[in-house]
């Protein structure tokens, strides 16, 4: 086997617990099939053996010192091959080479447009960097993922990126599915992309509490269209029997497979 070839064949194979998560596509060079974290991330995103496993990936990547250019010859070979490109991307994004890596995944989007792998990526590259319009990173998240597929995870992130930017209909829409999908309740429930501020800290909003019940309550914020919940779990530092309606509140918001949620909420002082 040549060199080359065996580098990608060993970047390639990592023994998954739950194989049924994988869908391996044919190899670019030799006979040895991928298995897919990222197929697996879609469904399952806080699977610790999916994320250790991807992890386990970067470091084998980091001990070949031809893996890049092994990545490199696959990819000139057959640009369609959306897992070369997004490896490829990911080891140049590590060694500094972000546009490159922006490079490799657009032209693997030219000869396979279709390729939602690839869209989630791009979009992914666009999300870490603050210069890239919020229209293109929704753009790509859409192409993500089809009504029906299991890409739970570009769904949920299409559908936060289009409530931030105003389309709450079709958020809430594409959140009710989630919420309906079939998803673990640790999953479904958990609070998790945060909105931040410029700073990168959760970025506390003032709001008003229009309606408290004995478990939750919904509170009116000049930055929503729609009342934001938050769960009697969020009031870590206040007796919940403080709050009433029309009391003045900060509070901080992220988002379930529901859709925004309050993370943390207290008396404004």
């Amino acid at each position: 086997m040549a060199q080359t070839e065996l580098v990608v064949n060993s970047l390639a194979v990592f023994a998954p617990a739950i194989p049924e998560l994988f869908m391996p596509p044919a190899l670019a060079v030799g006979s040895i099939k991928p298995l897919y974290p990222q197929e697996g991330l879609q469904k399952f995103p806080l699977n610790s053996h999916l994320l250790t496993l991807e992890a386990d990936y970067h470091n084998v990547a980091d001990k070949f010192s031809l893996a890049e250019t092994a990545l490199q010859k696959a990819f000139a070979a057959n640009p369609r091959q959306d897992w070369v490109a997004i490896r490829l991307a990911k080891t140049l994004e590590r060694h500094g080479k972000s546009d490159q890596a922006k490079d490799v995944l657009t032209r693997c989007l030219q000869v396979n447009p279709t390729s939602k792998r690839a869209h989630f990526e791009l979009a992914a590259w666009y999300a870490s960097h603050a210069s890239a319009e919020d229209g293109l990173i929704l753009d790509h998240l859409r192409r993500s993922f089809t009504t029906g597929d299991k890409n739970f995870e570009a769904k949920f992130l299409y559908a936060r990126k289009a409530f931030l930017m105003g389309n709450t209909g079709e958020a809430s829409q594409i959140f009710a599915d989630l919420w309906n999908a079939e998803i673990s309740p640790q999953l479904r429930q958990q609070v998790r992309e945060m909105i931040t501020d410029e700073a990168g800290r959760d970025k506390v909003f003032i709001g008003e509490v229009m309606n408290i019940d004995d478990g939750y309550m919904f509170v009116r914020c000049a930055d929503f269209k729609d009342n934001i919940f938050i769960h009697r779990s969020k009031a870590s530092d206040v007796d919940w029997n403080e709050f009433s309606r029309g009391s003045k509140v900060e509070f901080t918001v992220g988002f379930n497979m529901r859709g925004p949620t309050g993370a943390y909420v207290t008396l404004s002082r």
